[in-house]
């Protein structure tokens, strides 16, 4: 089935299967059977999140300067900040910033004269008392000289958020010593003043001191690179297409680049030294996406490079401007590929490019705009690369029972909505692959000429500017001539979905295919432990010793353990799960010390401590496998050791939500008949 016939062939069979919505309050739905009766189900009322707006500012912002150096130990930043903007308003007499976390030395035009500021710590706001009035046509320069404030604990973010810095610590003596920056949602202002929001776009360069041999990468172009003789050196980086200024970053670590080509640009994979050979497989398709995105858009890539690096603790993947930030975990061997790959997260971030960087959502209300669409290119790029087959399954259904199964759990919302909580609360399942499926639909009702037409008008009528989903519009209908206000009416400014009952069969002459791979190993290793086999044991512990990417064999070992129970299995958890194991090594550890450590004192101190210092430093992962292994070991006093957590105020949200269900479950356990219990 090709792309022309999948999908519906008139717009009259598309308005037709539209007519079931649910209101946006979720009073009532409506829902037709095949008999062509309708069911109306009484729903309960939900109040709607507050309406957000896009804020007002009285000055554009056309450069921001930043010069860096770094204290280390306090985990702060020393910056001068040189701020370029034209006002908006006339007499133009004093200005503010956003800015958090922050201290001032001084604030002065850029020609020397001091001027008066006042921080406002609450409303994280910083405002600048100008010389004089000042009008539209003319340009004003401040130099902000400042430091950052230390860490802000319970600054979560998207995947993290504002300035963050790695280092080697007692349990994980081999971690990088990295800083890395997120912008996303509206976090740069935690690392430099700015005007915070998505809708002011404006060039950037960013000059860097760090000592050898760490490096610098950040947007754009390096333009210079001094050794200060020192032993340090500093970066210059400047990025000189405008761009939204959450989109703004700095890394710094040191790293190995795998360079690529397309077209003259370089693309880069900045990986770990002993990782070059691992990261040439991960990345080995990335200069062939970057020309499959430019040659479908019509749009060539448009930025002096094209880069990737992967650091320790990001919770995923960024498309900061020609300058990605992604997860260290994205890189594996060539072994790992027979079971997958990273070409999604890569091909989605690369998509951002054009669509989140080159033109950007307007407001959050717009995020679609951005991740919908980077969405859908990264399923496009699987169309390419892996066949339409998969295309349609993985992808186009993928995104469809993505979708309905947040609205069987009751998330309901437009994909285009004013209504949200923050910022953040509209990076979900309608920003993703909701959208990603209405954009595929887009496609096959405009046919392929028009569909891309479209596109291309869409990304060179609106270049290096905030956009909203009417201007999305608008290039559709003046590059084809279609009508699309119905079409925009019912699938992204209205909620819903049509409703099919479907009798089907199933061949149960089915035929099996076997692989060797990491997943096939995984999978026995817990169905060996699932036997109860005397023999389980002794298989399963050799796998300990077998050698693979990043202990991938030895984990499954463990978790086959785990399954398996045998108390024999103490000795391999105790092992494992000491400092000098990787974290993945030691999580897993930790649920295998759960199951098979009820007879041992050592256990509830082991998994006690692991808990609280992985709690206290923010790793959501090992803390839930510690939790785990608490509850599993069904010691009572764990009770009083997660309430103590619980009372730590600088808890993140996500790790207090672990440890409130360890807490029930436990709690359930203790309450259950004393001759089923661990502990009397």
């Amino acid at each position: 089935m090709n792309s022309q016939s999948f999908g519906f062939a008139r717009r009259e069979a598309i308005i037709c299967i539209c007519l079931v919505f649910g209101l946006f309050l979720g009073a009532v739905f409506w829902d037709w059977t095949a008999s062509g009766q309708v069911q109306v189900q009484q729903r309960v009322v939900r109040p709607l999140p507050p309406t957000q707006y896009i804020p007002s500012h009285d000055y554009d912002t056309t450069h921001i300067a930043l010069k860096l150096h770094f204290d280390w130990e306090r985990e702060q930043l020393l910056g001068l900040a040189t701020i370029t903007f034209a006002p908006l308003v006339k007499d133009l007499r004093a200005v503010e910033f956003d800015a958090a976390n922050m201290s001032f030395n001084t604030v002065r035009l850029a020609s020397g004269a001091a001027l008066e500021y006042a921080a406002d710590t609450n409303r994280q706001k910083l405002r600048v008392t100008l010389d004089r009035a000042y009008q539209p046509s003319e340009i004003v320069s401040l130099d902000i000289d400042y430091r950052t404030n230390g860490p802000v604990p319970r600054l979560v973010g998207l995947v993290g958020g504002g300035l963050r810095f790695i280092k080697p610590t007692t349990a994980d003596p081999l971690r990088p010593r990295q800083i890395w920056s997120q912008g996303e949602t509206e976090y740069n202002h935690y690392w430099f003043p700015s005007y915070d929001h998505p809708n002011d776009f404006f060039t950037t360069e960013i000059t860097a001191t760090v000592e050898k041999p760490l490096t610098v990468i950040s947007n754009g172009q390096l333009v210079d690179l001094k050794d200060n003789g020192r032993g340090e050196q500093t970066f210059h980086w400047k990025m000189e297409q405008p761009h939204a200024g959450y989109l703004t970053s700095i890394i710094v670590g040191e790293f190995t680049p795998i360079v690529q080509d397309y077209a003259g640009i370089p693309v880069i994979t900045n990986v770990y030294k002993h990782e070059v050979a691992e990261g040439k497989v991960t990345a080995a398709r990335l200069a062939e996406m970057v020309r499959f995105f430019s040659e479908k858009t019509g749009l060539k890539y448009p930025y002096a490079k094209y880069a990737q690096t992967t650091v320790r603790d990001f919770g995923g993947g960024m498309e900061n401007i020609s300058a990605t930030t992604q997860t260290d975990n994205m890189i594996h061997d060539a072994r790992t590929e027979l079971d997958q790959t990273q070409d999604g997260l890569q091909s989605h971030e690369l998509a951002h490019q054009w669509f989140g960087d080159y033109v950007t959502c307007r407001s959050w209300s717009d995020i679609w705009l951005n991740e919908s669409f980077a969405t859908y290119f990264q399923a496009m790029w699987d169309e390419h690369h892996l066949g339409h087959d998969d295309f349609l399954y993985l992808d186009v259904k993928g995104n469809q029972d993505q979708y309905f199964t947040a609205w069987k759990n009751g998330n309901r919302r437009p994909i285009v909505t004013k209504n949200y909580a923050t910022p953040d609360s509209v990076f979900d399942t309608y920003a993703y692959p909701r959208g990603a499926a209405v954009l595929h639909m887009l496609r096959t009702w405009l046919g392929e000429e028009n569909w891309w037409r479209a596109i291309n008008h869409y990304l060179t009528r609106y270049a290096h500017q905030p956009v909203d989903t009417e201007e999305f519009r608008i290039a559709i209908e003046e590059s084809t001539g279609q009508s699309m206000d119905w079409f925009f009416d019912q699938w992204l400014y209205r909620m819903g979905h049509p409703i099919f009952l479907i009798t089907k069969t199933y061949d149960a002459g089915a035929k099996r295919l076997t692989l060797t791979s990491y997943a096939v190993i995984r999978t026995a290793a817990e169905a060996l432990g699932a036997t109860r086999s005397p023999l389980a044991y002794e298989n399963l512990s050799r796998l300990l010793a077998v050698p693979s990417w990043r202990d991938t064999i030895r984990i499954s070992a463990l978790n086959g353990l785990t399954v398996l129970g045998d108390g024999r299995g103490l000795a391999p958890a105790l092992r494992f799960v000491g400092a000098g194991n990787s974290r993945s090594v030691r999580g897993a550890a930790l649920k295998l010390l759960g199951a098979t450590g009820k007879n041992d004192p050592r256990s509830f101190g082991v998994l006690t401590e692991a808990l609280e210092q992985a709690v206290a430093g923010g790793e959501q992962q090992l803390s839930t496998e510690a939790a785990e292994g608490l509850t599993t070991l069904g010691d009572v006093r764990g009770l009083a050791v997660i309430e103590n957590l619980l009372r730590k105020s600088d808890s993140l949200p996500q790790i207090r939500a672990i440890l409130t269900r360890s807490q029930e479950k436990l709690r359930s356990n203790a309450l259950a008949p004393k001759s089923s219990a661990a502990h009397p």
